[in-house]
Parts: C-alpha cells; structure tokens; sequence
C-alpha cells in the first residue's frame, strides 16, 4: 500500500470517528453547559432564544462535541 493510499484512509477513519462521536459521545446537561461557559441558566436561556449558542439534542443535551466545536469558533 503506497503512503498516499494509507493517508487517505487515516483521513477516512478520522472522520468516520469524528462522526461516531458527533452522534454518540458524551452528553452535557443544561447544568453542566452553563458551568463550561460561564453563565447563568437564564442567560444560557436567552442566548439559545438568539441564536448564539448551540442548540441542545431532543433529549435536551448537548453534545460536548458540539460545544466544543463551538468554543473553538469563538
């Protein structure tokens, strides 16, 4: 297998990585994002209500994943 060939599938098994745990990882509360970026519930509130935070997963969590893609961004 050439160097080229095995990059490629490192690349592939990443992002199938990166996916499984996009979708599986572990889960924040509303308690626990509040604690990671330093506000208060109403104001994690508001924020959602404005679009300036991630929102939460039909079970009401968020995935750390995703907040940490999002603290990366800002």
């Amino acid at each position: 297998m050439s160097e080229a060939a095995i990059e490629k599938e490192l690349r592939s098994l990443r992002e199938t990585v990166a996916t499984l745990v996009r979708m599986f990882g572990p889960r924040l509360t509303r308690e626990q994002v509040c604690l990671r970026l330093g506000v208060s519930r109403p104001t994690l509130a508001k924020r959602l209500e404005l679009g300036q935070y991630p929102r939460p997963g039909k079970d009401g969590k968020w995935l750390l994943s995703e907040i940490l893609e999002w603290e990366a961004r800002h």
